[in-house]
């Protein structure tokens, strides 16, 4: 079937499967990946992980013993910790830019939110410089997730399509910002649009970090350990989410009903706004065709 047809899925399934009876994984998978077979890809995937773990266990056992061994022997580990996060609070510690320090302040933000959105909102830390940079690396976060993760892994239906990935991220940070910067000046809110800004930009911080991690943890799993690429994307979700409701709190002085108020209402705007949107193009559309049409018909006339 091959010879008549190279493209045949079928034919390259049943010789997968025959090869993966032989115990030739290595070209089965080839198969199984050229007839988008992911249960038979997982499959021969797990044998040759299995292979190669138990070939080079030795390796794994001394590397782990001399991590271990390197982390127990450095000294002062605490003390330089605490050290770092006071620095974060000078203006140039050791030579260090206002830039690197207000990446730095991420880091921070994840386990002191509140004390952190204090700082952000009074600009004594983060700037748009950095948001923007930060992002920059969310969107890498993001178009990793849709198109960069393992064959086993990548269904997404925009795998393929890098410049609908980007429209998607531009247009949802853009309506987020504006809409709930809108949303607040009539509800009393307290926070200008740098600030939220520069608020969702370090809320986003466990989005990237987790999506990155599950990225390059999908090329070490096989289906059957899918849930764990799952509980990294519920703990990215949820942690961002409770960083960017908490944000919403410190920087417009809200209460708890507020904050679920004004995103609600930033979701209704957000819809309303792609609505618009959506309506404005297809009458453009209509009038651009009619026009057309009437040009015809005059050079047709003439």
């Amino acid at each position: 079937m091959l010879n008549l047809n190279g493209m045949s899925r079928i034919a390259h399934i049943g010789l997968g499967r025959t090869l993966f009876r032989q115990q030739k994984y290595g070209e089965a998978l080839e198969h199984f990946r050229f007839a988008n077979d992911r249960e038979g890809y997982s499959d021969c995937f797990w044998e040759l992980r299995d292979r190669f773990i138990t070939g080079n266990m030795i390796w794994f056992v001394l590397g782990f013993v001399v991590i271990a061994a390197i982390i127990l022997l450095i000294p002062g580990k605490k003390k330089a910790s605490v050290s770092i996060g006071r620095q974060l609070f000078q203006n140039s510690p050791n030579g260090v830019s206002r830039f690197g320090i207000d990446l730095c302040f991420a880091r921070y933000m994840l386990v002191h939110p509140i004390d952190g959105y204090y700082y952000l909102k009074r600009g004594i830390r983060g700037s748009v410089v950095s948001a923007t940079l930060l992002y920059i690396i969310s969107f890498l976060a993001f178009a990793l997730d849709n198109m960069g993760r393992a064959f086993i892994f990548n269904t997404s239906s925009l795998k393929d399509s890098f410049l609908t990935v980007t429209a998607l991220f531009v247009c949802a940070t853009v309506l987020w910002n504006v809409g709930n910067y809108m949303v607040s000046t009539i509800n009393s809110g307290e926070g200008s649009f740098k600030n939220v800004y520069i608020m969702t930009a370090y809320a986003l911080t466990p989005y990237w970090i987790f999506t990155f991690l599950k990225v390059a943890v999908s090329y070490l799993l096989t289906d059957n350990e899918a849930f764990v690429l799952t509980l990294l994307s519920i703990t990215a979700i949820i942690w961002a989410a409770a960083l960017i409701f908490t944000g919403l709190i410190e920087i417009h002085n809200y209460s708890f009903a507020e904050t679920v108020k004004n995103i609600i209402l930033t979701a209704i705007a957000m819809i309303l706004a792609v609505v618009a949107v959506a309506i404005i193009y297809l009458i453009w559309t209509r009038l651009a065709s009619f026009l057309r049409d009437i040009g015809t018909e005059v050079t047709y006339i003439v």
